[in-house]
């Protein structure tokens, strides 16, 4: 019998093996990669859990957009006598749903409960507003996830509307006073946040355009017309007219045209789209550091005009503003 005779030497005492070296080295490289993939996956969860409540807080701070009506321009081949006429405010469309206020796309209004207190549970049209010519300060304060109460109490609910209403305009508005005295009575030993705006006739034409003058020289943007004779519809319609000494309108920033001279290496004009699909460029009205930094494509912008062109291009566009209500 042959006996095998092994050649490995013996290692002395306390000394690893270079086999047991290479298993201890990848044991504790292995233990690092996995407390270092707990890290990163405990991080993602966080992330993800944080993802999650921004989403479930959105949704609960959505509703569907409400059915609101939405104003034509003015023509003067109307009998204006058939119109209650009101001031058009500058402020933020807001829809009062009996709980919530809510944006014209379905936003709801993070107003405290103190602003809406004795609110009726009729739903209300109207515009959250705080003065002529405070327009972007209105949507600073009332757009805020987190209220700020000193924004808040420089803030009125003027409303015109009984929106789910069955009747004619002319009956709305006396049940909207009824709806608002109500609320004035109830509230008499609190601050009042809910007004109802004024409405009035005329008798002509030419009163009509005098009244338009004299607010505008006091700072209004123009007039509201609505028929009284006419039912509540959503969307745009000739029942509800806006009067201005000229016409705006909304359009969506699409693109882009570079500048040439002055305006070199800056934006010439945006190119924008009305919800017609009619699209034209803008550039009278944007100042120079809107050039620098203008307006985001999908960004929807307010603009002034004198009329349309037969092929229904707006004469005269000048931007006014980004609209930051718009999408809400």
């Amino acid at each position: 019998m042959f006996c095998e005779i092994s050649h490995s030497k013996t290692l002395p005492a306390g000394t690893v093996s270079p086999q047991n070296q290479d298993h201890k080295s990848y044991a504790t490289k292995a233990r690092k990669a996995f407390s270092l993939t707990l890290i990163l996956l405990s991080c993602c969860l966080n992330n993800l859990n944080e993802t999650l409540a921004s989403v479930t807080s959105t949704e609960k701070n959505q509703r569907a957009a409400p059915r609101i009506s939405l104003a034509e321009n003015y023509h003067s081949d109307i009998d204006v006598t058939q119109y209650w006429v009101s001031e058009k405010l500058d402020g933020v469309r807001a829809y009062w749903d009996g709980k919530n206020l809510i944006s014209r796309g379905g936003t709801i209004f993070n107003a405290p409960s103190w602003f809406t207190l004795n609110f009726p549970t009729e739903p209300l049209d109207g515009e959250l507003w705080i003065q002529r010519g405070l327009f972007q300060q209105t949507v600073s304060a009332v757009m805020k996830h987190v209220p700020i109460d000193k924004e808040w109490k420089a803030v009125s609910y003027q409303t015109f509307d009984l929106p789910t209403s069955k009747d004619i305009f002319d009956s709305r508005l006396s049940q909207l006073k009824k709806v608002v005295g109500h609320y004035s009575r109830i509230s008499a030993n609190n601050r009042q946040f809910l007004k109802l705006i004024p409405q009035q006739r005329v008798d002509n034409t030419r009163q009509l355009t005098q009244l338009l003058n004299t607010l505008v020289a006091e700072g209004s943007e123009g007039l509201m017309l609505r028929r009284g004779d006419s039912y509540h519809h959503a969307g745009r319609n000739g029942d509800l007219l806006k009067y201005k000494p000229i016409y705006d309108d909304e359009a969506t920033v699409v693109g882009y045209r570079a500048g040439k001279g002055k305006y070199r290496g800056k934006t010439g004009s945006l190119l924008v789209e009305l919800s017609t699909g009619v699209r034209f460029y803008i550039g009278s009205g944007l100042t120079d550091k809107e050039r620098v930094s203008p307006p985001s494509v999908g960004s929807v912008i307010s603009f002034s005009f004198s009329g349309l062109t037969d092929n229904g291009i707006p004469r005269h566009a000048r931007f006014l503003r980004i609209r930051p209500d718009a999408g809400l």
